[in-house]
């Protein structure tokens, strides 16, 4: 139990870390408020915009006054978990499920940091972890300690029952990061279009590089004992690189744009990089 604290203890202090002002101002960049709201008005300066100028109190002042705007920052973001048993699986850096509760909380941490709700859905083939979407630094405490915690690790993946459980659950627009390998599912594209007009989506597809080419010589290691046979594993293998590729790609035509991580390379850079690439985009 204790070497449990300590393992989230040291997920928190590493979130906290990385989640600076600088990726804080990335996140908020990247993902904008739900809409503009009225702020005040003040006389004109150059560089304002020409449709916001208040005609009414223009005429009353003699003086070109503007009406300003601010963003309406709060969002809610929800975090989509896999914790299948392939999920379990690491060649050499790490395992993928614990490079995925590393990205889930550091999303939740930033997104807090942001004023923005956070909530947790953790699927296998079914859903079988909620946590609604709250604020505050005790609610991402909670987050990580409950996906620490998971014991459910079905060998099978159902990203469309997890997608059709969001769907149900959260009414209002908000952003949607789906953390899997994507491996043992298939036919999950068609939900994830249907739903994009509601869902920001951000697929984040973890992977590792010994499933893209491998060889039994390597030592492999697993975090449950019957994910040690050969055979077992090779149900893992059909995830090569071209089907991650295609899965890519896939994405890319309803206009989803994924972050492809591995476990081998530091993976805030990737994350970095996809925030300033969607800035320029939208």
């Amino acid at each position: 139990m204790e070497e449990l604290f300590e393992y989230i203890k040291k997920i928190n202090i590493k979130v906290k870390f990385l989640s600076t002002d600088i990726f804080a101002g990335e996140y908020a960049s990247a993902f904008k408020g739900r809409g503009l709201e009225f702020e005040e008005v003040r006389e004109y300066m150059v560089g304002d915009d020409i449709k916001s100028i208040d005609w009414n109190t223009t005429a009353k002042t003699g003086a070109l006054h503007t009406k300003v705007y601010k963003e309406e920052r709060e969002l809610t973001a929800m975090i989509l978990l896999d914790t299948s048993t392939s999920m379990n699986f690491g060649s050499k850096w790490a395992f993928k499920a614990d490079l995925a509760t590393e990205i889930a909380a550091l999303f939740s941490y930033t997104a807090i940091k942001n004023n923005d709700k956070v909530g947790l859905i953790l699927f296998d083939n079914n859903v079988h972890t909620y946590i609604s979407p709250k604020k505050g630094r005790n609610h991402i405490w909670h987050i990580i300690k409950t996906i620490v915690n998971n014991k459910h690790h079905n060998r099978k993946t159902n990203v469309r029952e997890a997608l059709k459980f969001l769907s149900n659950t959260i009414k209002k627009k908000s952003i949607a990061f789906v953390i899997s390998d994507f491996i043992m599912d298939s036919d999950f594209i068609s939900p994830f279009k249907y739903l994009k007009k509601t869902f920001d989506f951000v697929p984040i597809i973890i992977s590792d590089p010994m499933e893209e080419k491998f060889k039994f010589k390597k030592k492999i290691v697993f975090n449950y004992q019957d994910c040690e046979s050969e055979n077992l594993y090779r149900g893992f293998i059909n995830f090569e690189n071209s089907r991650r590729k295609e899965l890519v790609a896939n994405f890319r035509k309803i206009n989803i744009y994924p972050i492809d991580i591995t476990t081998h390379k530091p993976y805030l850079h990737e994350i970095i990089k996809y925030f300033r690439a969607r800035r320029r985009k939208f």
